[in-house]
C-alpha cells in the first residue's frame, strides 16, 4: 500500500504509523471526520460536491460550510471563491475537504492554488482532508498535484483514497494517509463495529463481569455478562432457524421482561431477522386499544412469527387467533432459549434493517419505522459523545421497550 500510494502523493508513508485501511474512500472519510472533529466544529466543503460529504459531516454533529467554485468562461476553468473561503477560515473551521481531481467539474487544483490553500491552513490552523480518489484519472496533459505537497503540509493534510476508481468498481478497499498523531484515533474509528452483531460479539470478547442488571418487578435482580447474553442469543437464533425464520423475516415480540426481550432481540439480529416489539394487552380476549394495535401490526408485517412466554402463550393463541385472518404462528422464548445455539456469523450489512420501531398509533394505527444498523450505531456514538459517556458509566433504562420508547 505504501508503494502504491507513493506514486500519487510523492512521498512514501510509513505503513506502521501513517496508513489506515478503510472500507472504501467513503469509509476513510467517515473515519477521518470522526477522528478529527467534535460536535459543533465547522468543516468547509467546496461545491459542487460529492453527495456524501455534507451528510458525513453532519453525522458527527459538525456543521458544513459551503464555498463555491465559479466557472471562468474566459479561461475555461473553475476557480475557488477565495474571498468566501478566507472569510470562512477566519471565522474558525476544523477542516476543509478538498477533492482534486474534482467530481463533478473535473477541476485539477494546481500548485499555486495548493500553496495558497496551505498558507490559509497555517494561518487559521485547520486540516486539509484531501479526497484524491481520482488522482489517476487526469487527461489533456494535466497533472495531479497532491495536497501534501511539502513537509509542512504533510503535517496538516490527511489523504483519503481507494482502489475502486482505478481498478474495479466492485473493490471497496480504501485507505487514509495521515500524520502519526492522527493515526491512533483514525484506526479506532475505522475499526468501530458496523453492525449490531459485531457490537455484541466484541463486547462479549472484551468485557468481563456481569455488566447487565435485570431489575424485576419484585425488586430482585439478575446479573448477566455480555458473553452470557451472546450465548442466549445464539440459542434463540438456533431456535428461530429451527422454526423456519430466515434473514429479513420479521418477528413480533409479545414479551414482558427484559431478560426475555434482550436475548430474543439479539437472537434475531445475529441471524438478520428483524424484531418488532409490541406492547402487551391486558387481555387477549377483551377488546382494547393495545389488542387492536397488535392485530394491525400482525397484518402490516404480513403475518410474522409471534414470540411470547409460556405464561401468555395459550391465552395469546386462543384469543388472538379469533381476530386474525390466517393461522397464527407462535413460539415461546423458553423453547428458543433451550435450542441448540448457532454460532456461525450471518451476512449482515450496516444498511440492513436492524429492527422496526413502532409509533404510538395516535393517528389511528401504529406505523413501523425502519432503523438500520448504521442508524442505531450513529445514534449511540452521537449520544456517547454528546454526554461524554465512558465504559465506567451505568445507564439506567427505565423506559419500556414497546412503541415510541423502544430502547
Amino acid at each position: 500500500m505504501a508503494e502504491y500510494a507513493e506514486a500519487s502523493i510523492c512521498f512514501r508513508p510509513d505503513p506502521e504509523s501513517e496508513i489506515t485501511i478503510a472500507l472504501g474512500a467513503t469509509g476513510g472519510l467517515s473515519a477521518t471526520l470522526g477522528a478529527l472533529g467534535r460536535p459543533g466544529d465547522r468543516v468547509v466543503i467546496i461545491e459542487p460536491f460529492h453527495e456524501k460529504y455534507p451528510e458525513q459531516v453532519r453525522l458527527f454533529g459538525m456543521e458544513p460550510v459551503f464555498v463555491p467554485l465559479h466557472h471562468d468562461s474566459v479561461r475555461g476553468h473553475w476557480q475557488v471563491d477565495w474571498e468566501k473561503l478566507e472569510r470562512a477560515a477566519a471565522a474558525g473551521v476544523r477542516a476543509l475537504i478538498l477533492n482534486s481531481p474534482h467530481n463533478p467539474t473535473g477541476k485539477v487544483f494546481d500548485k499555486a492554488e495548493l500553496f495558497r490553500l496551505a498558507a490559509l491552513s497555517r494561518a487559521h490552523d485547520f486540516v486539509v482532508v484531501a479526497d484524491e480518489i481520482y488522482a489517476h484519472l487526469v487527461y489533456d496533459g494535466r497533472h495531479h498535484c497532491p495536497a501534501a505537497l511539502n513537509k509542512d503540509m504533510r503535517a496538516r493534510t490527511i489523504v483519503v483514497s481507494s482502489i475502486s476508481s482505478r481498478c474495479a468498481t466492485g473493490w471497496r478497499i480504501g485507505w487514509v494517509i495521515a500524520p502519526p498523531h492522527y493515526t491512533e484515533a483514525l484506526r479506532a474509528v475505522a475499526a468501530a463495529p458496523q453492525t449490531l452483531p459485531e457490537v455484541l460479539r466484541r463486547a462479549a470478547h472484551e468485557f468481563d463481569g456481569e455488566r447487565i442488571i435485570h431489575v424485576r418487578a419484585d425488586d430482585s435482580e439478575r446479573r448477566q455478562s455480555y458473553a452470557e447474553l451472546l450465548r442466549e442469543a445464539e440459542c434463540v437464533w438456533g431456535g428461530l432457524q429451527r422454526v423456519g425464520i430466515a434473514r429479513g423475516d420479521k418477528v413480533l415480540f409479545q414479551l414482558e421482561h427484559s431478560e426475555e426481550i434482550l436475548p430474543a432481540f439479539w437472537g434475531c439480529l445475529l441471524g438478520g431477522a428483524v424484531p418488532v416489539i409490541a406492547a402487551l394487552p391486558l387481555s387477549y380476549d377483551e377488546s382494547s386499544r393495545p389488542l387492536e394495535q397488535l392485530c394491525h401490526l400482525w397484518d402490516l408485517l404480513e403475518h410474522p412469527l409471534v414470540v411470547t412466554d409460556e405464561e401468555h402463550c395459550e391465552n395469546l393463541r386462543s384469543g388472538l387467533q379469533r381476530r386474525l385472518s390466517e393461522e397464527l404462528k407462535v413460539e415461546t422464548i423458553e423453547k428458543l432459549l433451550a435450542s441448540t445455539p448457532r454460532q456461525e456469523e450471518m451476512p449482515v450489512a450496516a444498511g440492513d434493517a436492524a429492527f422496526y420501531s413502532t409509533t404510538s398509533g395516535s393517528t389511528g394505527a401504529p406505523k413501523c419505522i425502519v432503523l438500520t444498523h448504521a442508524n442505531l450505531l450513529a445514534r449511540a456514538r452521537g449520544t456517547n459523545q454528546l454526554c461524554d459517556h465512558s465504559i465506567d458509566d451505568i445507564i439506567l433504562n427505565w423506559l419500556p421497550f414497546d412503541p415510541v420508547t423502544s430502547g
